[in-house]
């Protein structure tokens, strides 16, 4: 599932012109913790800058491609700015990724 999750990244970003910095799998998936009913939380890391409306394109596509392999997942997209802001801030999706999320 992880190799199916990071291929439909890859292919959608490069359709959208979107260069890729990471992709870090994180939550109970991660952890080994899931159940057949847990999503896949994915941070994915853009190169440059990235509008809201582009993020939410970005989500929207990987969300889809990956339903059509019965994949559940929930993707956050972030610049590689907005993660060096929010890598420190408790609490904050970004600084739980990285401290327990996977690199796929």
């Amino acid at each position: 599932m992880r190799e199916k999750i990071k291929e439909a990244v890859l292919k959608i970003a490069e359709e959208m012109e979107l260069g890729i910095s990471k992709i870090i799998l994180f939550g109970s998936r991660a952890r080994n913790e899931a159940t057949k009913w847990s999503d896949w939380d994915i941070l994915v890391v853009v190169k440059g800058e990235i509008s809201r409306e582009k993020k939410w394109e970005f989500a929207r596509r990987i969300r889809k491609e990956c339903a059509r392999e019965l994949i559940d997942v929930e993707p956050f997209i972030k610049s590689e700015k907005e993660l060096e802001h929010c890598a420190d801030i408790p609490g904050h999706i970004v600084k739980t990724a990285l401290k327990e999320g996977v690199v796929l």
